[in-house]
């Protein structure tokens, strides 16, 4: 499966400014260590201290990217939800911005895009204890196969997910009893990396695939999938850098 589609990332630096949303056929990626993040904050100290920091600076910097784009105080963004639940901004057409977000342990990714809904997942150094045996409820027959001949066999699986997280996240459907429904592309072209999927709602059924552009940070041991309808002609990547510059 081909990787590396997005090029390096771009470092921003705080305060953002008013951010230039994405054009035709473009799509902003962000890419933020959240754990350098300079904020104060108060949490009740025990062993998820961590864990609530991270969720409170997740929802941050997504308020803080947002707003630089729609050009609102963070504060004044107002948020609705699809009726599969997806995050989204209100109002819709005012101006029309399609975002999504994920996160893995210390990294947040958010994408963007004015034309498209789409969808994000990355995974950072996830390691389970047996692969295959994981595989074996969520994934395809060939899915399985191509994991069995992979060389990293880790990897290989981290890969499948997020493709298939991502193309869930972007039609804002769970991933609970879904996985084994979406079914990967596995052939080492750019231009053929695609997810279908079976038994969609009605809304979507005139939806059976999705593009899919793979990414990683190899120097952050990311990997990552974003989904979307339309392969875009350009990707803008960024790393927020948490501090002023």
């Amino acid at each position: 499966m081909a990787v590396d589609q997005v090029g390096d990332f771009e470092q921003r630096h705080l305060p953002l400014g008013d951010l230039e949303p994405p054009g035709s056929g473009v799509l902003d990626l962000w890419l933020i260590d959240i754990d350098t993040a300079e904020m104060s904050v108060t949490v009740a100290a025990g062993r998820n201290t961590k864990i609530k920091r991270r969720r409170f600076a997740q929802r941050f910097y997504t308020r803080l990217l947002l707003a630089a784009y729609v050009r609102k105080a963070p504060a004044k963004l107002e948020f609705c939800y699809s009726a599969q639940g997806k995050p989204l901004l209100e109002p819709l057409d005012n101006p029309t911005i399609h975002f999504n977000v994920s996160h893995s342990r210390n990294w947040l990714a958010i994408t963007v895009s004015s034309e498209q809904m789409l969808g994000v997942d990355i995974e950072s150094n996830r390691i389970n204890n047996d692969p295959l045996a994981l595989a074996k409820r969520y994934f395809s027959v060939a899915e399985i196969k191509w994991l069995k001949a992979s060389d990293d066999i880790q990897t290989a699986f981290n890969r499948l997910w997020v493709r298939k997280e991502a193309a869930l996240k972007c039609l804002g459907l769970g991933i609970a009893g879904k996985l084994s429904k979406t079914h990967c592309s596995l052939i080492e072209s750019a231009t053929v990396d695609q997810v279908g999927l079976e038994d969609l709602p009605s809304g979507y059924r005139d939806i059976d695939k999705l593009e899919i552009i793979d990414w990683q940070s190899k120097e952050n041991e990311i990997l990552g999938a974003i989904a979307l309808a339309t392969r875009p002609d350009t990707v803008r990547s960024f790393q927020l850098v948490c501090t002023r510059k």
